[in-house]
């Protein structure tokens, strides 16, 4: 993947290969996997049980990972031919952490996270938003927008895509 291809990245191929990368210290159960791949990544992303869970019994399937039952939970562990599995993947699983960092930190040098919580915020109250608010919140983004396109078309690495 070239340096440019961030928007490339894509987590669904990986998952797999992220739920060995947090088993290899240790057995967890389904929660604690979606905790530790939410904090590997040092994003606000959590996997949903719904990825997860399909994910575990696809891995056990395969003879990747191997589960038993701990009081209420059900714990995995990688088996000799999931550690097998992510030894043979481990550098692309640790590039793609190191990218999905990067990134981060980009987008939170630039206020993008903001941004969003602030869209995730409008988007929670649309209903009790007046419609003269409505109007402004329109006409800020859109003059948002028009700066933002301004100045990425004036720098100077910028390259229209094809």
């Amino acid at each position: 993947m070239k340096s440019g291809d961030v928007g490339l990245i894509r987590i669904r191929g990986m998952f797999k290969h992220l739920v060995l990368y947090v088993l290899k210290d240790g057995p967890l159960h389904g929660y604690g996997i979606m905790k530790k791949i939410s904090e590997l990544l040092q994003s606000d992303y959590m996997p949903s049980p719904g990825i997860v869970y399909p994910t575990l019994q696809m891995l056990e399937d395969m003879g990747l990972v191997e589960s038993r039952v701990e009081g209420r939970r059900k714990v995995y562990r990688l088996t000799e031919e999931g550690m097998k599995v992510l030894r043979e993947n481990m550098h692309e699983v640790e590039e793609f952490i190191r990218k999905i960092r990067h990134l981060r930190n980009i987008l939170e040098d630039l206020g993008i996270m903001d941004l969003l919580s602030a869209i995730r915020s409008i988007y929670e109250n649309l209903t009790s938003i007046p419609p003269e608010t409505r109007h402004k919140i329109r006409s800020h983004i859109q003059e948002i927008i028009r700066t933002l396109r301004s100045m990425i078309k004036d720098t100077p690495t910028h390259q229209p895509r094809p």
